[in-house]
């Protein structure tokens, strides 16, 4: 879920009223938490009233690839660590290649955000990948995604990771299909999983590709659960407890999409499936600057 929480803040959105230029606010204007909900859970948080608690309910202690790597936790919420390629796109987005983003409808982007939206404008989705060393031909990108909007006269921004290692990016992967080259892409936030999908790309031939590309964002939620998020590192009996929500297989934290025989396909070229909605469409987007001029299809 993502809701505005004023004690407890996810950093999901954080509100700007001077937009993407303006310097990133306090905590007091990030989420302010609906005062009617009485206990929450949001991304393995406790809100209690309107302080946080902990969980104290037992997880698990299957379903979880015990090889997946470790995630470090910020408990103040997901933000990038750096600027730069593959890390935050920076104040202005000077990081990565940005595209428009059209939202499915209103009810996708308020599912999203889980409250009412008033009159969204300015979306924009921000990639900023880099290269992975991977065995699967160096065709294995992670990073960075960023949304953006403006509503009620603020500029709202989340950002998800893919982590940075080898075996958290396994997944993202460029491939080739019967219609041409496809990018799939797994990430997340404390609070969900979210899909990038580009697979509207003109193929060039040699490894090369037209710059500009096409493709589409899918998310989805975490269950409210009180069972504890695996991100904060809390499932018993794992050496290395805090995994990425796509290496989870059972429970409200599961976040892999393409499943066959209970295992991610990358290379399905269908609808991910498993929960998943779809966010919206982005068109225009420069794969040059997404991928940090590194982009070369194996």
């Amino acid at each position: 879920m993502r809701l505005e929480n004023t004690g407890c803040s996810d950093k999901r959105e954080i509100r700007s009223s001077e937009g993407l230029s303006g310097e990133i606010p306090s905590k007091s204007l990030t989420r302010t938490l609906v005062n009617s909900l009485t206990s929450l859970m949001v991304g393995s948080v406790f809100v209690l009233g309107v302080g946080c608690g902990k969980q104290n309910s037992k997880a698990p202690t299957s379903g979880i690839d015990p090889n997946a790597p470790v995630v470090n936790i910020d408990p103040n919420g997901y933000v990038p660590k750096g600027t730069g390629p593959g890390e935050g796109p920076g104040v202005n987005w000077e990081f990565g290649g940005t595209a428009e983003l059209t939202v499915t409808d209103l009810s996708s982007l308020s599912a999203y955000t889980a409250r009412p939206m008033n009159d969204p404008q300015d979306l924009k989705v921000n990639l900023n990948f880099k290269k992975v060393k991977s065995r699967d031909a160096n065709n294995s990108f992670g990073g960075t995604v960023s949304i953006s909007y403006k509503d009620n006269g603020y500029t709202h921004q989340g950002s998800f990771t893919s982590g940075t290692s080898t075996e958290s990016n396994k997944y993202n992967l460029w491939f080739r299909s019967a219609s041409g080259p496809v990018y799939h892409g797994f990430f997340e936030d404390y609070l969900g999983g979210l899909i990038v999908v580009i697979d509207e790309v003109l193929d060039l031939g040699d490894g090369e590709v037209q710059d500009k590309a096409s493709g589409s964002l899918w998310f989805k939620n975490f269950e409210v659960s009180k069972a504890p998020n695996p991100l904060y590192g809390s499932l018993p009996g794992f050496g290395r407890p805090q995994t990425f929500c796509w290496f989870i297989s059972i429970g409200p934290y599961d976040c892999r999409g393409w499943i066959r025989d209970n295992k991610v396909q990358t290379r399905l070229t269908t609808a991910p499936g498993n929960g998943y909605k779809k966010l919206g469409e982005f068109e225009g987007m420069p794969l040059s600057e997404a991928f940090n001029h590194e982009l070369h299809i194996n």
